[in-house]
């Protein structure tokens, strides 16, 4: 019998068997699957969370900000009442709206708080407001831009102040 030690290496643990805690274990390779899979799964979760909350939130904004019944025109004229007068009269397939207010001769026009209805409905500027409101016959037809649109106005005692309104 041979008396050196035994170097073959000691047999594989069994599944019943718990290995020695006062052997360290090596460090886990981390390039082994079950490594990389603990580091970026919180990083996939948190990827797809960013990604639910721009789809969700782009979502109700863009969707919220649609008129889907047609025109932003269309929107105005149906939350103010307005649709069918012949003072409010929609125009180019829904791109432009003409709007005609009451003058000391012309009683059959829109009141002012109708005009101002639609203005706010299509979210019209204060500024762009005050403008035509302080709009005198002599000025001649006036102008403004915001957002994708365009309104030019006129007014006279009279006839009242008159309102094109298009989308560019």
């Amino acid at each position: 019998m041979s008396t050196e030690p035994n170097t073959s290496p000691s047999p594989p643990l069994r599944p019943s068997q718990d290995p020695d805690p006062s052997v360290p274990s090596p460090p886990p390779n981390p390039h082994s699957p079950s490594v990389r899979g603990t580091r970026s799964a919180p990083l996939l979760v948190s990827f797809g969370v960013a990604i639910g909350l721009f789809l969700g939130i782009g979502g109700t904004l863009l969707v919220g900000g649609l008129d889907l019944a047609g025109s932003p025109f269309e929107g105005a004229l149906r939350d103010c009442g307005l649709q069918g007068r012949k003072t409010a009269v929609i125009g180019d397939e829904g791109g432009s709206l003409d709007l005609d207010t009451r003058g000391e001769e012309d009683p059959v026009g829109l009141t002012v708080d109708e005009l101002y209805c639609v203005l706010d409905q299509i979210e019209t500027p204060d500024g762009v407001i005050s403008h035509m409101k302080r709009t005198r016959a002599l000025d001649g037809r006036q102008s403004a831009e915001w957002k994708g649109m365009e309104a030019s106005w006129s007014y006279h005692p009279d006839t009242g102040l008159d309102v094109l309104l298009i989308r560019r």
